[in-house]
């Protein structure tokens, strides 16, 4: 991604997350809602956010993009995705936090910032798709 945008390699502290655009499907969220485009990002704490849409969150498929974006020693912070593991094999140093156990902040370690990067984004996508309410009519 950074070759092709031109952009720098994101180093020091780095967010990492994923997030599932598409329309609502009534009663089914997240990552079972069916026909949402999968969107990765990284964002450098004070720095650059860099996204990509991927086929899938599985390991094979972001820790890649994790390696080949992210300089080696970045502190990289995420939830508790299984695909995050092996980060800190791969050189950094992997900090996470566990969603799931409604832990969202320990210490210097959370990805609220990516986390408000996604709701601007959904919400300008929301917002640019709403349709015209006649009120002359009711």
């Amino acid at each position: 991604m950074a070759q092709i945008d031109d952009e720098w390699p994101l180093f020091g502290d780095v967010e990492v997350d994923e997030t599932y655009i598409g329309g609502r499907t009534h009663g089914v969220r997240g990552r079972g809602a069916a026909n949402k485009t999968i969107v990765f990002g990284m964002m450098q704490r004070k720095g650059q956010v860099m996204t990509k849409v991927v086929p899938n969150v599985a390991k094979k498929t972001l820790q890649p993009i994790i390696e080949e974006n992210v300089l080696d020693g970045a502190t990289v912070h995420s939830d508790e995705l299984v695909s995050y593991k092996g980060l800190k094999k791969a050189g950094y140093n992997h900090q996470t936090v566990n969603h799931g156990a409604k832990e969202y902040v320990v210490g210097d370690t959370h990805v609220n910032g990516l986390e408000n990067f996604w709701k601007h984004l959904k919400r300008s996508i929301r917002s640019s798709h709403m349709h015209a309410f006649d009120f002359e009519s009711r």
